[in-house]
């Protein structure tokens, strides 16, 4: 074998070394864009999710208002002729302590009609027909705070979901702007390859290794945002 011939054999070793980084790079940037891909329509579906339960979160509150104004006012009118006819059974009890049997008979009546309004309020309203926030005793109030807390519990469940679509879609969109990155540092990779087949044998070991260090990171940096 000739001294000529020996060079020229380990310059082709070379380019058949570069080929095999070409093809081990090209392997890589495939994989890496396959999780880009998947890391954006997660991170798409992700904000949808988000996006979605913002709409019923805004949805139930408004639901929420509506019909605590609606409930509140019942039991408001229930506490009012409530109590508008115990004051007019005790005028009515004093009139008749007075001798005054009209006066006392007018304000048995008007208390009459405020129980009866008392009454059909209670038909009306939820703290008297739910069995969960019927008071304990005649004399009680209905149970209020039970009544808020249930009010509140199917929105926070829902800004609970809400914000836990919003952290995943944050994961999810990090990770595919840290595929994007890779992905370009890999493409400096194939032009170092690419250039190093055209120059001469000692810059094309140079450009190789160079390469061969950045795909090394880009592999790293990948399996680290897989596993992140």
């Amino acid at each position: 074998m000739s001294n000529e011939s020996l060079p020229v054999q380990v310059s082709e070793r070379w380019k058949k070394i570069i080929l095999i980084f070409i093809t081990l790079n090209t392997l890589l940037a495939a994989i890496i864009t396959f999780l880009q891909t998947d890391a954006g329509i997660r991170a798409g579906q992700a904000n949808i999710d988000s996006q979605y339960y913002s709409i019923l979160v805004s949805g139930e509150l408004i639901r929420q208002s509506i019909e605590g104004t609606y409930d509140l006012a019942t039991y408001g009118e229930v506490l009012k002729n409530t109590q508008g006819s115990m004051v007019y059974s005790y005028t009515s009890l004093d009139e008749e302590s007075k001798g005054n049997s009209a006066a006392a008979q007018q304000a048995y009546l008007q208390a009459q009609i405020q129980n009866a309004r008392a009454e059909q309020a209670k038909g009306l309203s939820l703290f008297y027909s739910d069995p969960r926030y019927l008071p304990a005793s005649a004399d009680q109030a209905p149970d209020l705070q039970a009544y808020l807390d249930n009010q509140a519990a199917y929105a926070n469940s829902l800004v609970t979901r809400q914000n836990a679509a919003s952290d995943e879609y944050q994961l999810w969109n990090r990770k595919s702007d840290a595929y994007v990155a890779i992905l370009t540092i890999l493409a400096i990779a194939f032009f170092l390859l690419g250039l190093g087949q055209s120059l001469a044998s000692r810059v094309r070991i140079l450009f190789a290794a160079i390469a061969l260090v950045i795909m090394a990171i880009g592999a790293t940096w990948c399996l680290l945002t897989v596993l992140g």
